[in-house]
């Protein structure tokens, strides 16, 4: 206690020396402005002064949750706890207990209580408008090197494969979204003694904006720059006289399909003549789908949709999340990582729904052949494994999607036959009776059965018919339910084959077992 008294003896006369401070200043401390402050050890944990309430909330992620909302009023008065005259904020509860907290400082950096009673001091400074955050991050992101710039057109390999970066302002990507102009190439003959070996430099005829170029080590040694300044002619057959098929500017990158072995010399360069194409090649996030600047994941507020966002281009990093969302709500989100590391790049691929993450080595691609096949061989149990694991989970995840789409086409059915068909008052075939069978499924199991006997009496194959009977059997403990299942499973074109399978695999291999 004495330890406040003497805080506040010292602290008070500084607090109003701060007055003529106009730009420290906000204004008097008997006149809080709405705002929101932000716990300087807790920031998850703020208050909001708003219309004569004082609120406190927590944050966790992107949600937020008030926990109490009272009312204060700025007083002056003697404080007995510590024998001071001084001016302090009392909040009134909703089980009327009064706390009262002495106003260290509150300015544009800081609000500061201290709790009388207890001599605990409470921090706060004012929180960020969401905007004003975003700009500054997007500023320091946008300013700082990034790992695209840094390592532009260098060129890694893992033993069987090449990644080549490509800085994001480099890239002009086609603006056509027709599949005919996007994977167009050309092909035809030229003399090799006008092409050069390409370094990483890639510059594409037809660029679909890939933010990394991948492909096979073989294709990667094959591609060569066009090296004449005022273009080269690709000609229909390797002679002088072919019909020339095109023009090629200078530096368009393009990949020798053959080789003829006709030599021969122009200009002093001695060549022979090669078939090439103008390289398109696959690769990983397109610039044109990738939000380049948004370093913030996004939600999934919608069906069958997804994303890709960059959300971290640090000089040795490159983050990249892929989300997607199903159509019955079922979300995934993916993360792909290039990091540096000494002289290798260390990718890691991170899947939704799989507790493997695979981690492999990549190496410039002149590296010592040896060291290349080292990394080769390091990598190849990995990719093996991973990709087992990742076949796996998927077919996973399309065998959820399908049963909760079958679920849901099956429910929806259910309610137009109660809610919307026509009234079925003389049953005469198979279909009549399997529908009334749908319509007493849960308001009399029996009588449902019943009827599903009888369309199954009148058309032997009505699997529909034996996989509801199959159903209700379980639920009521009656013995050959499985037989129903699997009888109906065993058609081809039965409208639920994931949901039987299901089944059969919870409870009828079970049996087995028993």
């Amino acid at each position: 206690m004495n330890r406040l008294f003497f805080l506040l003896l010292f602290f008070i006369p500084l607090v109003f020396s701060c007055n003529s401070k106009k730009d420290k200043k906000i204004l008097k401390k008997t006149e809080f402005k709405n705002g929101r402050w932000i716990n300087t050890t807790d920031s998850t944990a703020g208050i909001e002064i708003k219309n004569g309430k004082w609120i406190s909330f927590y944050k966790k992620g992107e949600t937020e949750s008030i926990v109490s909302i009272y009312d204060f009023k700025i007083l002056r008065g003697y404080i007995k706890e510590i024998g001071v005259e001084l001016e302090y904020l009392e909040i009134t509860t909703d089980r009327s207990d009064t706390l009262k907290y002495a106003i260290l400082e509150y300015s544009n950096e800081l609000l500061s209580l201290s709790y009388i009673g207890r001599g605990n001091t409470l921090n706060y400074t004012p929180e960020k408008e969401k905007e004003e955050e975003k700009e500054a991050i997007d500023k320091d992101f946008q300013e700082q090197e990034s790992f695209l710039k840094v390592h532009n057109n260098i060129i890694w390999t893992d033993g069987d494969e090449a990644l080549l970066f490509r800085d994001l302002e480099s890239i002009n990507q086609t603006k056509s979204t027709k599949w005919v102009e996007i994977s167009k190439t050309i092909k035809g003959f030229v003399f090799d003694g006008f092409l050069k070996k390409s370094n990483g430099n890639i510059k594409l005829l037809i660029d679909q904006g890939y933010i990394i170029i991948k492909d096979s080590i073989e294709t990667i040694k094959n591609i060569y720059d066009i090296n004449t300044v005022n273009g080269l002619n690709l000609r229909e057959i390797p002679s002088m006289a072919g019909k020339i098929v095109d023009t090629l500017d200078y530096g368009i990158s393009v990949k020798i399909l053959n080789k003829t072995g006709e030599f021969f010399e122009i200009d002093g360069k001695k060549g022979e003549w090669v078939e090439i194409e103008t390289y398109n090649p696959s690769g990983l996030f397109i610039k044109g789908d990738t939000d380049t600047e948004n370093i913030y994941s996004k939600s999934l507020e919608c069906h069958m949709c997804g994303y890709q966002v960059i959300i971290e281009n640090s000089k040795n990093l490159l983050k990249v999340e892929k989300g997607f969302q199903g159509d019955y709500g079922d979300a995934t989100v993916d993360n792909y990582s290039f990091s540096i590391s000494g002289n290798e790049l260390i990718y890691t691929e991170s899947i939704d729904g799989m507790d493997s993450v695979l981690s492999t080595k990549w190496v410039p691609i002149n590296s010592d052949s040896i060291l290349i096949e080292e990394i080769k061989k390091s990598n190849a149990k990995k990719k093996d494994l991973f990709l087992k694991k990742k076949t796996e989970n998927a077919e996973r995840q399309r065998a959820s999607e399908a049963l909760d789409y079958e679920y849901k086409e099956r429910e929806e059915y259910i309610n137009y036959l109660l809610y919307d068909a026509p009234p079925i008052e003389n049953p005469k075939d198979a279909s009549d009776f399997y529908q009334l069978g749908m319509i007493n499924i849960m308001s009399d199991p029996l009588k449902a059965i019943e009827y599903f006997n009888k369309a199954i009496e009148l058309n032997p194959d009505h699997r529909d018919a034996f996989y509801e009977r199959g159903l209700i059997k379980k639920s009521l403990n009656i013995e050959s339910a499985c037989d129903d299942i699997t009888k109906a499973a065993s058609f081809e074109d039965f409208y639920m084959p994931y949901s039987a399978k299901n089944f059969i695999k919870n409870h009828c291999e079970t049996e087995k077992i028993n």
